[in-house]
């Protein structure tokens, strides 16, 4: 279930899709943009890079954070025994709060403009 409502929160950001609950979903999208661009070099196509290369960073990053996820959590899971899975409890729970609190002013503000 956290995984579901995680991506729910996670599927776009700033128009692409984006699996951020499984490290193979963003591996193998790596792959396919690396493939492309590589693809695009070889047969000196011009074509617009820097949203490739923009999805390639953020990409990146995401992957970063899952190994940074990794060690934090196994190291929580060390000190705090089953207590540590808590953290990303309260910590998704808190940000789906927000971003609906967040939604339904800027629909307010929307509605009354």
């Amino acid at each position: 279930m956290a995984c579901g409502l995680q991506n729910g929160m996670a599927t776009q950001y700033s128009g692409h899709i984006v699996r951020s609950t499984h490290v193979t979903g963003t591996v193998t999208d790596i792959g396919l943009l690396f493939g492309r661009l590589l693809g695009w070099y070889l047969r000196g196509v011009q074509a617009e890079r820097s949203v490739e290369f923009w999805k390639m960073k953020f990409l990146m990053l995401l992957v970063f954070g899952f190994f940074c996820g990794a060690l934090a959590g196994s190291a929580l899971w060390d000190e705090w025994g089953q207590d540590a899975l808590w953290l990303p409890t309260v910590l998704s729970a808190s940000l789906g709060l927000t971003y609906t609190t967040y939604r339904k002013m800027q629909e307010r503000k929307a509605q009354f403009s």
